[in-house]
């Protein structure tokens, strides 16, 4: 727990007070401006930059609750029974946890905010810790997972046509039971259909396993200073262009703001939860 702390919560924490505020500070921006924004103290200004600077460290908050939970079943289960249930599972249970899924989905969550849906990913981490560990299952998805890869797809299929023009961050999206399922299947079907053709590892895989916690935590604030360089420009420029230019400027800079900021003491506990380079690790 002390280490998921200095990894997760310093990170989501002391990151967003020193530097990621000033994607918050381009969101607010967006939204403030004219005589009434002048009046708003600079303080004022900055704690609206902050709440809205989080960016995708959200996720760090729901995991680090996710790790609590599972640091507290190790403790009750301290013969690891729960792990040895996880080793007997097959591709058929693992599919039918799906309505487990579809259950969590609508536990403890915040409406307010509503990519925290502590209940689901909790969810999907603990079966993910226990269940999907498992190497009699994974073979059964190395076999069989082009299949749930195909029902994942289709159901895609449905998911686009219904939720066509909604926000995906809404809970009515989130949360339908088509979205879990078409979420689900793909998993299953990528773990399967990845283990059958990726199971390789060369200079450039080795690399972005020790960096790709770096390109998780920069990337949002680097698509936040391009898309205001951009905005200008959008009108102009067909959307598939605009997504096209964020991919492959956003990438790059990304990991070029890693191999600095991982350099610099303060910058790289702050930033990332890390104290010496060696400590660099897979996400």
């Amino acid at each position: 727990m002390k280490a998921r702390v200095q990894k997760l919560i310093v990170p989501s924490t002391l990151g967003i007070l020193t530097i990621q505020w000033i994607g918050g500070l381009i969101i607010t921006n967006n939204f403030m401006s004219g005589p009434d924004a002048a009046q708003v103290p600079g303080f004022i200004k900055y704690l609206i930059s902050v709440a809205s600077g989080i960016g995708a460290l959200w996720f760090c908050h729901v995991l680090f609750f996710a790790c609590c939970i599972l640091a507290l079943l190790k403790l009750i289960d301290k013969n690891c029974r729960l792990e040895a249930l996880g080793e007997k599972s097959n591709i058929f249970v693992a599919a039918v946890f799906v309505i487990v899924m579809i259950g969590a989905s609508h536990v403890l969550n915040i409406k307010m905010i509503p990519t925290y849906r502590f209940g689901y990913d909790t969810m999907a981490f603990l079966l993910g810790y226990y269940v999907f560990s498992s190497e009699k299952l994974l073979s059964q998805l190395k076999k069989f997972g082009w299949i749930c890869l195909l029902i994942g797809i289709g159901f895609g299929v449905v998911y686009f046509r219904k939720f066509y023009g909604i926000c995906y961050s809404d809970l009515e999206v989130q949360n339908n039971w088509i979205s879990i399922v078409h979420a689900w299947f793909t998993m299953m079907g990528i773990l399967g259909v990845a283990q059958a053709f990726f199971e390789f590892e060369n200079n450039f895989s080795v690399y972005m396993c020790t960096s790709n916690w770096g390109i998780y935590v920069n990337h949002i604030l680097i698509m936040l200073i391009l898309n205001t360089l951009l905005k200008p420009a959008v009108p102009n420029l067909p959307i598939a262009v605009v997504y096209l230019i964020e991919l492959f400027v956003t990438l790059p800079v990304s990991i070029a703001m890693w191999e600095v900021c991982k350099r610099i003491p303060v910058l790289r506990y702050v930033l990332y939860g890390i104290k010496k380079p060696k400590k660099v690790e897979n996400a």
